[in-house]
């Protein structure tokens, strides 16, 4: 992922709050269903494949351009 979506958290570990990193597991997480169907369908991969910019992500991943006739 982008390197300023990530970098904003490097400092929590070595401040030693590591609880404030949460936002950015959420977001992962949030976009993991997407990067799995990028993977398979772009690549025919299994696994997640995170793009550089991942954002606006649909409100369901199931949803591509294909479904809904982008």
């Amino acid at each position: 992922m982008n390197y300023n979506t990530q970098q904003v958290f490097w400092g929590v570990f070595s401040s030693n709050h590591v609880e404030q990193n949460l936002p950015y597991v959420d977001l992962v997480e949030k976009l993991f269903d997407y990067s799995k169907n990028y993977a398979r369908e772009k690549f025919g991969l299994p696994g997640a494949f995170y793009p550089h910019t991942a954002y606006p992500s649909p409100a369901r991943p199931s949803l591509t351009r294909s479904t809904v006739g982008l």
